[in-house]
């Protein structure tokens, strides 16, 4: 896994004057640790995707973890940009301490929202609008609604460095599913299997088996 210090000291190592952008997933299993990596990365953009009951063995509690996660957001200074799913109960809780972060999210209410989803055994369709008020229409091979919820943090991201939001079409519908990770396998002969074998958490669950219900 590179989401821990040991992992993202490597790929920091293999970057060079191609690279113009360095993204990072930081994981956590502990009080401290995405502060640990972020003092590593010292990161110009956050983005909290989601936070649920995990790694609770080690954490202590769901308290612990909420602080953990929002670790990422404290680091960034006020030139730089937090987004945070709106969607995710807990993180909308503490958004309010946030005033200047950007939502994302398929609720109303969110500043990028994502609507009109749907699914079929091609993948999932849905419409994001901006801000302010323009929209674009973009596939996808990935199912489920919170990877719409990620691709839709990953497009604001995008779009507010000053990528138009047409030119991430292509970009969004290339992306392949992770192995095992609501991946849409087809076996021929009007057959479809949904491989969700990796292991998951409560809210993992129910988000493979809302995605199930889509089609």
């Amino acid at each position: 896994s590179y989401n821990t210090p040991l992992g993202i000291a490597i790929a920091v190592k293999q970057l060079d004057s191609t690279h113009d952008v360095f993204i990072a997933e930081m994981g956590a299993r502990s009080k401290g640790d995405i502060k640990e990596l972020t003092d590593m990365v010292k990161p110009n953009y956050a983005l909290l995707t989601g936070v649920n009951n995990q790694h609770l063995e080690t954490f202590g509690s769901i308290e612990n973890v909420v602080n953990t996660k929002f670790e990422l957001a404290d680091s960034i200074s006020a030139l730089g940009k937090v987004y945070l799913n709106g969607d995710n109960e807990l993180i909308r809780k503490k958004a309010p301490d946030y005033p200047n972060a950007i939502t994302y999210g398929l609720q109303e209410g969110n500043d990028w929202r994502a609507t009109d989803v749907s699914v079929s055994d091609r993948g999932t369709e849905f419409t994001v609008t901006a801000p302010d008020g323009k929209s674009c229409r973009y596939s996808t091979k990935l199912l489920g609604e919170h990877n719409v919820q990620n691709l839709l943090g990953a497009i604001a991201y995008a779009a507010d460095t000053g990528i138009p939001m047409e030119k991430l079409v292509l970009p969004v519908k290339r992306i392949a599913a992770v192995p095992h990770r609501l991946q849409l396998l087809d076996k021929g002969n009007g057959v479809t299997f949904i491989d969700d074998a990796y292991n998951s958490n409560p809210s993992g669950c129910r988000a493979a088996l809302a995605g199930l219900g889509l089609f």
